[in-house]
């Protein structure tokens, strides 16, 4: 009569055989072909805290996503700047209550300066590139 080990041992014995097997399979002397990994954007985080974004200064690759948080007690906003009246690319959100986050994505490369509609003197830029950031 065979222990539970015996089988167990068996089992896995006959599934590594199995991918050996396949991996028998690739062309002679090349690895299998794996499918190319999925590019995901990263996410940054940006603190409003003390009447400052934190950091007030981004560098950025193109895709990625930024939430903007309001720690302070008081109310903030993160809006694009004015050319001629008229709002230029970049993010632009509603009011934001203490705790209240925003978040934009930027799929542009350029720089995008911003501020605070109720402080103006709160600024902040986000540099946005083409290529990975070493």
């Amino acid at each position: 009569m065979r222990s539970l080990f015996q089988d167990l041992t068996l089992i896995i014995v006959s599934a590594g055989l199995i991918v050996l097997a396949g991996l028998g399979c690739a062309a002679e002397g090349q690895p299998p072909a794996l499918p190319p990994p999925t590019p995901t954007p990263s996410a940054v985080t940006v603190m409003i805290r003390d009447f400052q974004f934190r950091p007030d200064s981004l560098t950025i690759k193109k895709g990625t996503t930024v939430t903007w948080t309001n720690m302070d007690s008081v109310q903030h906003t993160v809006t694009r700047p004015t050319e001629g009246g008229i709002q230029v690319a970049g993010p632009d959100s509603p009011i934001l209550n203490k705790g209240g986050t925003y978040t934009y994505t930027y799929d542009t490369v350029g720089i995008f300066d911003y501020h605070c509609r109720i402080h103006p003197f709160l600024k902040g830029s986000v540099v946005v590139i083409a290529e990975k950031i070493p």
